[in-house]
């Protein structure tokens, strides 16, 4: 399977435990994975579940993956969207996230960093 691919499979089970199963988004990451989101900053799995657990839930009305393969294995993946908050009403948001997916001895990815922004339309 190539870079592309395992990114694309990375970015869909990332989003889909970030909304079904949150408490267990940490398998995700590792000890020295960095998570910014809008401006906080969380470093290992345990800092980086306790930083999402009161995130609000969303849905995604959008959501566009770019996937830049680099030459040590390792993906840049930009992800672009928008999405809705049932909690805000229905709210729309844009929202844009980049990760660098590294690489386990095994081949498969983490997110080694992560840094996500939203902006209220």
């Amino acid at each position: 399977m190539d870079v592309r691919q395992k990114a694309y499979e990375f970015i869909d089970s990332y989003y889909d435990v970030f909304k079904t199963a949150r408490a267990n988004i940490g398998s995700m990451y590792r000890e020295n994975s960095v998570l910014n989101y809008d401006g906080d900053e969380a470093v290992g799995p345990a800092a980086i579940v306790d930083a999402l657990a009161d995130v609000a839930n969303w849905d995604y009305a959008s959501r566009l993956v770019d996937i830049m393969p680099q030459a040590d294995g390792t993906a840049v993946v930009l992800v672009t969207g928008a999405l809705t908050l049932p909690s805000w009403d229905g709210a729309v948001s844009a929202f844009a996230e980049t990760f660098v997916l590294m690489q386990d001895d095994d081949g498969s990815y983490y997110a080694g960093y992560d840094t996500f922004r939203w902006s209220r339309l």
